[in-house]
């Protein structure tokens, strides 16, 4: 009787491979307490290590794929020191050195259309620690009712969105540049809760927009966004 010819190894593995099947079937119909699933989680985990702690930065925006609106402001703030914040004003435009150098009150008091007053708009001369400098005009919630009427309960990008779009309604805005031009915070909304000391060199209220036309005080304003003082 001859036995076959097929080499001993392969017999070997095929007997193997039988073994390995039968064990498999036979740990899969037990009951478990455990699935499989979590056990390789929990391996990946011990493999990996703890996961990084990451916050959010101080100015971050939060990211909402639920919030639907218009996202064309220039900067929401809803984070601040690793918390969710909400914004309380928003910077409707900034006036910077060279852009701003012959700008008008009259311009200006064009951008707040018919509906918002010059007496409620707040400047603030901002002196930033790398030696830049703007001024900020600024429209904060409780100076303007219709700030709650338009956001009612909303938070977070939410009142961004619904906020932009009654100023756009109520042609409160400067226009936007031509796309590419790099300048659409300038133009555009920021919508703050609260500027963060470590940027600035000084933070400076200047009274409203109504008091610096009137005293006269915008050409000295403008002088100050490149080599003077406010």
């Amino acid at each position: 009787m001859n036995l076959p010819t097929r080499p001993p190894s392969a017999w070997f593995f095929a007997l193997l491979l039988a073994a390995d099947a039968a064990i498999i079937a036979t740990v899969a119909s037990l009951p478990s307490s455990r699935p499989w699933g979590a056990l390789g989680a929990d391996l990946t985990a011990l493999i990996a290590g703890p996961p990084a702690v990451t916050d959010a930065p101080d100015d971050a925006t939060a990211a909402d794929a639920g919030i639907q609106g218009d996202r064309g402001w220039a900067y929401c703030q809803t984070y601040l020191r690793w918390r969710p914040v909400t914004p309380i004003s928003v910077a409707l435009t900034y006036l910077e050195p060279e852009l701003d150098a012959n700008i008008s009150a009259t311009e200006i008091q064009r951008w707040l259309g018919d509906n918002l007053s010059p007496a409620i708009v707040d400047v603030y001369a901002l002196a930033h620690k790398n030696g830049s400098r703007r001024v900020s005009l600024e429209l904060a919630r409780a100076k303007w009712p219709r700030w709650q009427e338009v956001v009612g309960d909303a938070e977070g990008e939410t009142v961004c969105n619904l906020l932009r779009a009654d100023l756009i309604a109520r042609d409160i805005g400067r226009p936007r540049p031509p796309d590419g031009s790099g300048k659409a915070s300038l133009h555009d909304f920021e919508f703050i809760y609260a500027r963060r000391p470590k940027l600035y060199q000084s933070v400076t209220w200047l009274g409203t927009l109504e008091q610096v036309i009137e005293d006269g005080r915008l050409d000295e304003l403008k002088a100050w966004l490149t080599d003077g003082a406010p």
